[in-house]
């Protein structure tokens, strides 16, 4: 089936010259926009909201295979599998910079890039961040990480008042604007870890 694939996947990679200029009008008579309910205080963030890539790792063959297993599992099986995502911290070499600071930090760790929301809380809202950290992130408190996407963009990792239900919410929900401290070096201590990903070759990252 030729339906949800990219036009790289079914011409060898290649890109098509179309999509950079005004011909074949007739090839491009849809288009779907999105509201991103992240970005605002009363929105509700879904596993595939802040990632331009989400939809195009749900059609790959990967989610076809893991689509028949329980869902929270299957869903954290198709993050490892599609991004690769590995948590990092200070023993890695982040020290809790700006956001600009943390895409640059992922693409010098092993030509990675910063990983989206989906691959941080595969789960949705008040759900536990996706595992394999060394370190009990709800012990720590307040703490935040930076998203694909937009350019001063974090979620809670940790939790706020000890409140669960405020885990995997972004600082533009649960404080009604976006951090200052997002995009300098201050405040470090809330921006402890990072996860980063590796972006297979036929999801399409660009914004």
């Amino acid at each position: 089936m030729s339906t949800c694939k990219t036009h790289e996947q079914l011409h060898d990679s290649k890109t098509p010259s179309w999509g950079m200029d005004g011909t074949f009008t007739h090839m491009k008579e849809n288009i779907m926009c999105c509201i991103d309910s992240s970005q605002t205080s009363t929105g509700s963030i879904s596993k595939t909201d802040d990632s331009d890539m989400s939809s195009e790792i749900a059609s790959s063959a990967s989610f076809n295979a893991v689509a028949t297993t329980d869902n929270a599992l299957g869903m954290e099986q198709l993050i490892h599998t599609e991004l690769e995502p590995i948590w990092l911290g200070a023993k890695d070499g982040w020290n809790g910079g700006s956001h600009d600071d943390a895409m640059e930090f992922c693409q010098n760790f092993r030509g990675k890039q910063l990983c989206p929301y989906a691959a941080y809380c595969p789960h949705g809202s008040g759900q536990p961040v996706l595992g394999r950290h060394r370190v009990d992130f709800n012990a720590e408190g307040v703490l935040y990480a930076p998203v694909f996407g937009n350019e001063n963009h974090w979620v809670m990792i940790g939790q706020k008042g000890e409140n669960s239900a405020t885990t995997c919410m972004s600082h533009y929900q649960l404080e009604g604007s976006y951090p200052t401290w997002g995009l300098t070096n201050e405040q470090s201590e809330y921006k402890k870890y990072i996860l980063c990903c590796t972006m297979s070759t036929h999801i399409n990252t660009s914004a």
